[in-house]
């Protein structure tokens, strides 16, 4: 079945061939990838604390280019491209202004993590290590949600170009995709995927910077700035935007744009869960004394289970008529009650128990009224069509977005009781997220630890900010772990993962508020709502200014996401190649290096 409506402009077998293909080619990536770790490396991915958090220790660079890949889904290639042609010159700068501003909130929330719950895997670990096992199945629920409404988001939007362009069947294609992705995430782990990752976004930089210097320096049907200027123009003479002043393209004014803002930034806010199935699902109700093999297979089935799922959801949607704006317009208002509520319990001390259970489900149930009833008033009737209105959608975005916000707020100072518990289990696996070690035991580098018994690590120093945590409580001894064989998996799984210094913490957090607070000020605020107050309409000048703005920004972000990624990881590099150069002489009947000599490395 195609969805094309005569945009097809491949054969189908070029369709199959294009998610096959890709996904087989990153397949075979990941696992020479995985190959040459396990060979070369001391990090090894049949351990889960490898497979899942790639033993914490991936650098900043690399990191970089792993957002940068991930937050370039469907969306940000569509939606931006969409809301562009819908709205004129805003649509793309909010998409990217509003994208921007959550990253770097998260960075400040990753901060907290560092130094009050070191030792979490997931968001949901941690508000169990605060609130319980209630709290935890409320934030479970809405970091599964997440996942599959924003899987969704990816899978279907994809689905449906590829069906568009291609004449392939969209449910094929619907299970192909997660099924294909599914597939090289296994091959490899975390690590491997970021690795995966930093290779989509140096193909993601080759082709923005075709595209670009094609659009303004070599096209013959464009070719320039001032052409493309001209010919937005002439399309706002021949398609006017109605809504923008003058219904031109080039004007910042635009009321359904500022309201697809709104959406964009509610629904952003919505997209923070991380990996669920094996630590919050099995280890905490089914398994709890599970080996770290035992999780890294269950890893891989959750992956199998959490595609099939998403492909059978995805199907569902396209067959009732939904596609990715619809999903990302709605988005907060299923997920977004639990959106803000998450980020209190890390960052504000005063959060109870009490605010974090109901805030999430107050949000949820109040958005939707407030979408159901909008839609209803405005539109005089419920359909896929009207439920997908933005401004009938951002009523309960806002809604559950705010209401969260309030609640979590209200219930905390109205019922300020916090949740405790004299379960040893919890108390012990609480301590451990949380960074508490109430057992002496050796502590400092991974090398050091691995010769002694496995135990806790003894707490040096006053954890930072822990009037936000729990005080330690006695807890029992924890049971003897098998060593692996890899000193630095063994450390991490076996001892408790000290806090972020807090001179460190308090460096970084000024450097996140202050990069927060410009961001927010000049690219959110100043900048937009001085073109949108002002009515400004781009003149010949200013239009040409902007794209040499986008390409130095375009410029900047490559060196931070694909250079220095390569300087940083010298030392990981130069280990692999040792080790391969040890291979060839042996085959050649030279004498093999010792693998892994020359230190640890880390990509």
């Amino acid at each position: 079945m195609s969805t094309g409506g005569g945009l097809q402009v491949l054969p189908s077998g070029v369709g199959y061939g294009i998610v096959i293909g890709i996904g087989g080619v990153f397949a075979v990536l990941m696992l020479g990838i995985t190959w040459l770790q396990n060979r070369y490396t001391r990090f090894s991915t049949k351990q889960a604390e490898e497979f899942n958090t790639a033993s914490r220790s991936v650098k900043p660079g690399l990191i970089a280019a792993g957002i940068v890949s991930s937050w370039t889904w469907s969306a940000t290639l569509l939606t931006s491209s969409t809301f562009a042609y819908s709205y004129g010159v805003c649509g793309p700068m909010w998409y990217g202004a509003m994208g921007t501003f959550q990253i770097l909130l998260f960075a400040l929330i990753a901060i907290k993590i560092k130094a009050n719950a070191p030792g979490a895997h997931t968001f949901p670990e941690i508000v169990l290590a605060r609130h319980g096992k209630i709290a935890h199945l409320t934030y479970l629920f809405n970091g599964l949600a997440t996942n599959m409404l924003v899987g969704a988001c990816l899978v279907l939007g994809g689905s449906q170009v590829v069906a568009a362009l291609t004449g392939m069947s969209v449910y094929a294609a619907c299970f192909l995709i997660p099924i294909v992705v599914g597939a090289y995430v296994i091959a490899g782990g975390l690590r491997s995927t970021f690795i995966a990752d930093y290779v989509h976004t140096v193909v993601l930089f080759v082709a923005i910077f075709v595209f670009g210097f094609l659009m303004y320096a070599t096209s013959d049907l464009v070719g320039s700035p001032g052409r493309l200027y001209d010919l937005l123009l002439e399309a706002s003479r021949t398609m006017p935007i109605p809504g923008n002043v003058d219904e031109s393209y080039l004007s910042f004014r635009s009321v359904d744009g500022l309201v697809f803002a709104i959406d964009l930034f509610a629904a952003g806010f919505s997209t923070v869960f991380s990996s669920l199935l094996t630590f919050d699902v099995y280890k905490t109700y089914i398994k709890p004394d599970a080996p770290s093999s035992q999780l890294v297979r269950i890893s891989h089935y959750g992956i199998i289970v959490y595609a099939l799922v998403l492909a059978a959801f995805c199907s569902i949607l396209n067959a009732v008529g939904l596609n990715l704006t619809w999903l990302l317009t709605i988005l907060a208002i299923i997920v977004g009650g639990a959106s803000i509520p998450v980020g209190l319990i890390l960052l504000w001390k005063r959060m109870s128990t009490v605010a974090a259970v109901a805030s999430p489900w107050i949000g949820l149930v109040c958005g939707l009224i407030a979408w159901f009833v909008t839609t209803w008033k405005r539109s005089g009737s419920i359909t896929v069509t009207t439920s997908g209105n933005t401004i009938n959608a951002v009523a309960g975005n806002v809604t559950s977005w705010g209401v969260g916000l309030i609640m979590a707020v209200v219930l905390s100072l109205a019922f300020p009781a916090k949740y405790s518990s004299t379960d040893a289990r919890h108390i012990a696996r609480s301590n451990k997220i949380q960074g508490i070690s109430v057992h002496p035991s050796a502590t400092g580098t991974p090398a050091e630890a691995s010769d002694s018994r496995i135990s806790t690590a003894e707490k040096d120093g006053e954890k930072a900010t822990s009037s936000s945590a729990a005080e330690p409580r006695p807890a029992p001894e924890p049971e003897a772990l098998i060593p692996t064989g890899n000193e630095i998996v063994d450390f991490l799984e076996a001892q408790t993962m000290q806090p972020m210094d807090p001179a460190e913490v308090r460096k970084a957090e000024r450097l996140a508020i202050a990069a927060n607070l410009i961001f927010f000020c000049f690219a959110i605020v100043l900048v937009p709502f001085t073109l949108f107050g002002t009515k400004y309409i781009y003149g010949p000048r200013f239009f040409t200014g902007w794209v040499v703005l986008s390409f130095i920004w375009v410029w900047t972000s490559m060196t931070i996401c694909v250079i220095y990624p390569v300087v940083e990881s010298t030392g990981a590099l130069r280990e692999v190649a040792r080790g391969l150069w040890g291979d060839v002489r042996a085959l050649v009947g030279g004498r093999k290096g010792r693998v892994g000599e020359g230190g640890v490395g880390g990509a």
